[in-house]
Protein backbone atom coordinates (compact mmCIF):
# COMPACT_ATOMS: atom_id res chain seq x y z
CA UNK A 1 0.00 0.00 0.00
CA UNK A 2 2.85 2.10 1.06
CA UNK A 3 4.43 1.50 -2.35
CA UNK A 4 1.47 3.08 -4.00
CA UNK A 5 1.69 6.12 -1.86
CA UNK A 6 5.30 7.01 -2.95
CA UNK A 7 6.71 9.01 -5.40
CA UNK A 8 8.84 6.74 -6.96
CA UNK A 9 5.66 4.90 -8.25
CA UNK A 10 4.81 8.57 -9.79
CA UNK A 11 8.44 8.94 -11.94
CA UNK A 12 7.10 9.54 -15.28
CA UNK A 13 5.06 11.98 -14.48
CA UNK A 14 7.51 14.75 -13.53
CA UNK A 15 4.65 17.85 -13.87
CA UNK A 16 2.44 15.77 -11.26
CA UNK A 17 5.83 15.22 -8.29
CA UNK A 18 6.75 18.94 -9.29
CA UNK A 19 2.97 20.12 -8.67
CA UNK A 20 2.87 17.65 -5.05
CA UNK A 21 5.60 18.69 -3.99
CA UNK A 22 5.26 22.75 -4.26
CA UNK A 23 1.52 22.22 -3.63
CA UNK A 24 -0.51 23.41 -0.62
CA UNK A 25 -3.29 20.83 -0.98
CA UNK A 26 -0.54 17.88 -0.08
CA UNK A 27 0.84 16.74 2.73
CA UNK A 28 5.03 16.80 2.23
CA UNK A 29 7.13 14.59 4.04
CA UNK A 30 10.70 12.95 4.15
CA UNK A 31 12.51 10.93 7.05
CA UNK A 32 16.24 11.68 7.81
CA UNK A 33 19.10 10.27 9.30
CA UNK A 34 21.49 11.53 11.60
CA UNK A 35 24.36 11.62 9.01
CA UNK A 36 27.17 9.53 11.05
CA UNK A 37 25.04 6.91 11.50
CA UNK A 38 23.63 6.96 7.02
CA UNK A 39 27.35 6.94 6.34
CA UNK A 40 28.32 4.44 8.68
CA UNK A 41 25.04 2.29 7.17
CA UNK A 42 25.90 2.63 3.67
CA UNK A 43 29.38 1.12 4.81
CA UNK A 44 28.50 -1.49 6.20
CA UNK A 45 25.86 -2.37 3.64
CA UNK A 46 27.09 -1.66 0.70
CA UNK A 47 30.92 -1.72 1.09
CA UNK A 48 32.20 -3.59 4.02
CA UNK A 49 29.51 -6.80 3.56
CA UNK A 50 29.90 -6.66 0.09
CA UNK A 51 31.85 -9.47 -1.36
CA UNK A 52 31.96 -11.63 -4.56
CA UNK A 53 29.27 -13.14 -3.50
CA UNK A 54 26.88 -10.72 -2.77
CA UNK A 55 24.18 -9.33 -5.58
CA UNK A 56 24.69 -7.59 -8.62
CA UNK A 57 24.11 -4.44 -7.64
CA UNK A 58 25.81 -4.68 -4.39
CA UNK A 59 29.31 -5.94 -6.22
CA UNK A 60 28.58 -3.37 -8.74
CA UNK A 61 28.95 -0.18 -6.59
CA UNK A 62 31.69 -1.57 -4.17
CA UNK A 63 33.32 -2.18 -7.74
CA UNK A 64 33.15 1.40 -8.75
CA UNK A 65 34.13 2.65 -5.39
CA UNK A 66 37.10 0.19 -5.47
CA UNK A 67 37.85 1.95 -8.88
CA UNK A 68 37.75 5.07 -8.17
CA UNK A 69 39.41 4.44 -5.01
CA UNK A 70 42.34 3.09 -7.52
CA UNK A 71 42.14 -0.36 -6.59
CA UNK A 72 41.39 -3.22 -8.94
CA UNK A 73 37.56 -2.95 -9.10
CA UNK A 74 37.48 -7.23 -9.03
CA UNK A 75 38.94 -7.71 -5.36
CA UNK A 76 35.55 -7.42 -4.28
CA UNK A 77 36.38 -9.71 -1.52
CA UNK A 78 39.49 -7.08 -0.17
CA UNK A 79 38.21 -4.45 2.81
CA UNK A 80 38.24 -1.18 2.44
CA UNK A 81 38.70 0.49 5.90
CA UNK A 82 36.13 3.15 7.06
CA UNK A 83 38.65 6.18 7.30
CA UNK A 84 39.53 5.30 3.72
CA UNK A 85 36.20 5.45 2.78
CA UNK A 86 35.30 8.33 4.44
CA UNK A 87 38.12 10.23 2.53
CA UNK A 88 36.59 9.04 -0.62
CA UNK A 89 33.33 10.09 -0.12
CA UNK A 90 34.46 13.01 1.11
CA UNK A 91 36.67 13.85 -1.71
CA UNK A 92 33.65 13.31 -3.90
CA UNK A 93 31.35 16.55 -5.41
CA UNK A 94 27.94 15.88 -3.23
CA UNK A 95 25.98 16.30 -6.75
CA UNK A 96 28.01 13.49 -7.70
CA UNK A 97 28.13 10.73 -4.72
CA UNK A 98 26.24 7.64 -5.00
CA UNK A 99 22.59 8.26 -3.36
CA UNK A 100 23.61 5.79 -0.60
CA UNK A 101 25.68 8.66 1.04
CA UNK A 102 25.14 11.65 -0.66
CA UNK A 103 24.09 14.48 1.26
CA UNK A 104 20.19 14.23 2.52
CA UNK A 105 19.44 17.45 1.50
CA UNK A 106 20.57 17.01 -2.17
CA UNK A 107 18.10 13.67 -1.99
CA UNK A 108 15.22 15.05 -0.70
CA UNK A 109 15.31 18.34 -2.45
CA UNK A 110 14.84 20.20 1.10
CA UNK A 111 16.55 23.27 -0.64
CA UNK A 112 13.13 23.62 -2.86
CA UNK A 113 10.42 21.68 -1.41
CA UNK A 114 8.69 22.87 1.74
CA UNK A 115 8.02 19.99 3.79
CA UNK A 116 5.27 19.80 6.27
CA UNK A 117 6.85 16.76 8.36
CA UNK A 118 10.28 15.94 8.87
CA UNK A 119 10.94 12.71 10.04
CA UNK A 120 13.46 10.74 11.55
CA UNK A 121 14.96 7.47 11.01
CA UNK A 122 15.93 7.47 15.05
CA UNK A 123 12.32 8.19 16.37
CA UNK A 124 10.90 5.90 13.20
CA UNK A 125 8.09 4.66 14.91
CA UNK A 126 6.70 7.71 17.09
CA UNK A 127 7.52 9.71 13.64
CA UNK A 128 5.90 7.01 11.22
CA UNK A 129 2.84 7.22 13.63
CA UNK A 130 2.26 10.68 13.45
CA UNK A 131 2.61 10.62 9.44
CA UNK A 132 -0.17 7.60 9.27
CA UNK A 133 -2.65 9.48 11.47
CA UNK A 134 -1.72 12.52 9.41
CA UNK A 135 -2.98 10.92 6.11
CA UNK A 136 -5.60 8.76 7.44
CA UNK A 137 -3.84 5.64 7.64
CA UNK A 138 -3.48 5.24 11.58
CA UNK A 139 -3.96 1.43 11.09
CA UNK A 140 -1.09 0.74 9.05
CA UNK A 141 1.41 2.55 12.13
CA UNK A 142 0.19 -0.12 14.68
CA UNK A 143 3.45 -2.61 15.61
CA UNK A 144 5.49 -0.17 13.26
CA UNK A 145 9.28 -0.69 15.12
CA UNK A 146 12.54 0.38 13.70
CA UNK A 147 15.50 -2.86 13.91
CA UNK A 148 18.25 -0.62 16.40
CA UNK A 149 21.66 -0.54 14.43
CA UNK A 150 24.04 -2.17 16.97
CA UNK A 151 27.51 -1.88 14.99
CA UNK A 152 27.79 1.61 15.51
CA UNK A 153 29.88 1.17 18.91
CA UNK A 154 32.80 -0.48 17.23
CA UNK A 155 33.44 2.69 14.89
CA UNK A 156 34.23 4.42 17.45
CA UNK A 157 38.06 4.73 17.22
CA UNK A 158 37.31 5.22 13.23
CA UNK A 159 35.22 8.01 13.84
CA UNK A 160 37.32 10.01 16.30
CA UNK A 161 39.88 10.36 13.61
CA UNK A 162 37.46 11.27 10.70
CA UNK A 163 34.44 12.58 12.37
CA UNK A 164 35.74 16.44 11.12
CA UNK A 165 35.38 15.22 7.72
CA UNK A 166 31.88 14.23 8.10
CA UNK A 167 31.09 17.02 10.04
CA UNK A 168 32.24 19.72 7.21
CA UNK A 169 30.74 17.37 4.61
CA UNK A 170 27.63 17.15 5.69
CA UNK A 171 27.20 20.05 7.34
CA UNK A 172 23.83 21.25 5.53
CA UNK A 173 22.63 18.12 6.90
CA UNK A 174 23.33 19.12 10.38
CA UNK A 175 22.18 22.57 10.76
CA UNK A 176 19.31 21.82 7.91
CA UNK A 177 17.75 18.45 9.70
CA UNK A 178 18.61 19.69 13.22
CA UNK A 179 21.25 17.49 13.94
CA UNK A 180 24.36 18.23 16.74
CA UNK A 181 27.41 17.28 14.46
CA UNK A 182 29.21 17.13 18.03
CA UNK A 183 27.09 13.98 18.99
CA UNK A 184 27.65 10.31 17.54
CA UNK A 185 24.20 8.60 18.34
CA UNK A 186 24.40 5.25 19.72
CA UNK A 187 21.12 4.33 18.45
Amino acid sequence: MLNELALRSLKPDFARIYEIMLSEEFFRFVFVRNPYLRLISAFENKINRVTSESGASDRRLKSEVLAKMGESPSALDSSIGFVDFVGFVTEEAPEDANGHWRPQWLVTGADVVNYNFIGRIESFAKDFEFVARRVGLASIAEGVRRKKTTYVVSYEPELRKCREMIAKYYSDDFARFGYDPKIVPAC
